[in-house]
């Protein structure tokens, strides 16, 4: 039974991102945009997408809370162990001008810990998903972190939220680590970032100035495919940290030694 219960928590979350990723690619280059009270973008995209995946999430699980970005508060359950935390469209911004480098994001939690998390990357009919203990996967593909590669020779990604300490952060380590590695990236959807750790594409991923949504469901991925997560101090990572170092075993400590090593 218990089995059961857990494979159909992933299916409806695949057939959520999946069905919201073409919600996306409907309105991508035909949508209108505007601003949130913090300035942050917004488009119809975000909107239509958040809807159907809460819908979906609510009809197979009524007892569950949700957290997305688009909610402007917890939508709770009082007897409930779970939590999706949900991003309509990682990387409106990216969206808005038509860069394809954006996701749906959906993760979820059990008592405040992620047990699955699932990503699609629509523009390439890319499905990201792992559960607790089964490992991580690529449509059918089986992802292992790559620890290969030494750090000098792996591209490395780096995100801020809008804060301006995140920022000034990001700011100084990019200006450190771009001394060692010329292959620096900021692409603008952390949750697909994430991702492309898991499947070895980039060798490590940094970010300050996180949300939950930002993040639950893309650094769980990178631990299921054996990659290490921590915060910034090399801590245990949890899903409302403000800091995220993800990389492969082999880079990960050096890469902590680089972040302390902040004046």
């Amino acid at each position: 039974m218990v089995n059961k219960i857990k494979k159909s928590y992933i299916q409806v979350a695949r057939k959520a991102a999946e069905g919201a990723g073409q919600i996306l690619l409907k309105y991508y280059g035909n949508t209108t945009v505007s601003h949130k009270p913090d300035l942050s973008l917004i488009t119809e995209a975000d909107i239509a997408s958040d809807n159907f995946i809460r819908n979906e999430l609510t009809v197979n699980f009524p007892d569950h809370s949700i957290i997305s970005e688009e909610s402007v508060e917890l939508i709770q359950s009082s007897n409930s162990s779970y939590t999706w935390v949900i991003d309509p469209l990682d990387g409106t911004t990216n969206f808005s001008v038509m860069h394809p480098f954006f996701a749906v994001s959906i993760g979820l939690l059990k008592n405040q810990e992620p047990v699955l998390g699932v990503v699609c990357f629509p523009n390439q009919n890319e499905l990201y998903y792992a559960q607790k203990g089964k490992g991580a996967f690529l449509n059918n593909n089986k992802l292992i972190c790559s620890s290969g590669k030494q750090l000098e020779d792996v591209l490395i990604a780096v995100g801020n939220g809008s804060d301006l300490l995140s920022r000034k952060k990001i700011v100084d380590l990019y200006s450190r680590l771009k001394i060692k590695n010329m292959l620096i990236r900021h692409t603008g959807a952390a949750a697909l970032e994430l991702c492309y750790v898991a499947a070895g594409r980039f060798g490590a991923f940094f970010m300050a100035g996180l949300k939950p949504w930002d993040i639950v469901a893309g650094s769980f991925i990178v631990k299921e495919a054996g990659g290490i997560v921590t915060d910034f101090y090399g801590d245990h990572f949890r899903w409302n940290s403000s800091t995220l170092v993800a990389a492969p075993n082999n880079l990960h400590n050096r890469l902590i030694n680089i972040i302390q090593s902040q004046k």
